[in-house]
């Protein structure tokens, strides 16, 4: 469906929250510095990218106070240029419409309930006891297991598995391909050195405002619940273990391996990569550098962690294991 995304200057400015330096005018869309166009609104956030606004061509720049003697062009002032930017993406996402209804091919378990507000696409399995809320979308190819509830407003992409007693907030969204309460890797040897398989008892809780990227994994507890609180986003191909607590308005990057048990408090941020270990608390407003592995609990809030060690070609790697070894023998 073709939908007319040009706003009025006043409309962003009233969003953003701003002071616009400009009356009467319609922009049709968003784009960086160097490639607006006229009839494009940008953001300007610092003297990194200062030869970008100069040259800009967009019609209406985001700008702090401080910085609007050197934009060349219209602008918004606003507080904080990138957070205004994020406003203003919704505004110009261009997305499907869809009407409330189930389709044909929709495969539906005993006493499941579906608000009639809500979307649900072809080859849909739904089982047993499940409760769907208001203006829900469910994508074509999901699966969701029996006892399963989803709160109002949130969205399920394409062939995401919804496993058996899961609970979902309000205004979530799960992208395509993910696994939520899928078993947590739980075994027990015993004295034949043989592994039995400890079940998986627990389930998974997502609070409201929670974003989930595609082919993530989120293992449900062996007991108690594994935690997703409100607010928290997740990217893409990212593991979550059995019994993890991830506490509201956390941040966490593509390919992250966060094992069992492990707490992070409010407002982390783990980059791209890092690997934090099993039965660990990483304390509030911490920020884990991509690439580093955690492999103790963090008891301070607001630090930075970073534990990346730098790359070589392969004959300077080995120098250097040789380098290391000599050190441990003279510690020795």
């Amino acid at each position: 469906m073709n939908q007319n995304l040009s706003k009025s200057i006043e409309e962003i400015q009233k969003l953003v929250n701003g002071k616009a330096s400009v009356e009467g005018l319609f922009i049709c869309g968003v784009n960086s510095l160097e490639n607006a166009k006229a009839g494009d609104i940008s953001f300007y956030t610092g003297s990194k990218n200062r030869s970008g606004l100069i040259n800009t061509k967009a019609s209406v720049v985001l700008i702090k106070r401080s910085d609007v003697q050197i934009c060349p062009t219209n602008y918004l002032i606003v507080e904080d240029p990138y957070y205004a930017y994020s406003l203003i993406t919704k505004v110009f996402h261009r997305h499907s419409i869809y009407v409330p209804s189930i389709k044909e091919s929709v495969k539906i378990g005993i006493d499941s309930k579906i608000d009639p507000s809500s979307f649900v696409d072809d080859y849909v399995v739904i089982g047993d006891g499940v409760s769907i809320g208001k203006n829900v979308q469910i994508h074509s190819g999901v699966k969701i297991e029996d006892g399963v509830t989803i709160m109002h407003n949130t969205v399920i992409h394409q062939n995401v598995v919804i496993k058996h007693d899961v609970v979902i907030g309000e205004n979530c969204e799960i992208h395509s391909g993910s696994i939520i309460g899928t078993d947590g890797f739980g075994y027990a040897l015993n004295n034949n050195k043989e592994w039995n398989k400890i079940y998986q008892l627990g389930s998974v809780s997502i609070g409201n405002n929670v974003d989930i990227g595609s082919n993530t994994t989120v293992d449900r507890g062996s007991i108690q619940n594994t935690i997703i609180e409100d607010g928290v986003k997740i990217d893409n191909q990212v593991q979550i273990g059995h019994n993890c607590i991830i506490k509201k308005n956390s941040i966490i990057a593509g390919c992250v391996g966060i094992a069992g048990s492990t707490i992070l408090e409010e407002g982390c941020r783990i980059g791209g990569a890092a690997m934090i270990l099993g039965h660990l608390t990483i304390a509030s407003n911490t920020t884990v550098s991509p690439g580093t592995m955690i492999s103790r609990s963090i008891k301070n809030s607001g630090t930075t962690q970073t534990g990346i060690f730098p790359f070589f070609e392969k004959n300077d790697w080995l120098k250097v294991t040789v380098f290391l070894k000599k050190l441990l023998k003279i510690k020795d």
